[in-house]
């Protein structure tokens, strides 16, 4: 999302750094470009902050939309497909109803 402009922004600051302070110290126009790097870096910062927090406060109740925000924030990607239960033994007998599965999880976790 935003992280590739971040990155982009902070190498670009890198560069302007050795000139501002290295290769130009006294040249004016380097130093502000250097400023502006900063400044831009600095907002972009703000507003990824801002934004991961409002879908974070968005997303209050529903745990996927807050995982999937926090995944967006660490550059996870999901390297397998979701984990299905499609068979489920209970008391010795398997169950293959999605519907019984789902019930038996619901009294297990919250009954």
């Amino acid at each position: 999302m935003g992280y590739s402009f971040l990155f982009k922004i902070r190498k670009r600051k890198q560069n302007c750094f050795v000139l501002a302070k290295r290769s130009y110290p006294n040249n004016v126009d380097v130093q502000r470009q250097y400023k502006a790097c900063c400044k831009t870096e600095r907002n972009l910062r703000r507003s990824l902050i801002k934004h991961f927090a409002s879908n974070i406060n968005k997303a209050q109740g529903d745990s996927r939309l807050i995982w999937r925000t926090l995944n967006q924030i660490t550059s996870r990607k999901s390297s397998h497909p979701p984990f299905l239960v499609t068979k489920l033994t209970i008391d010795g007998g398997t169950v293959t109803d999605p519907e019984i599965i789902s019930n038996s999880f619901n009294y297990f976790f919250f009954c």
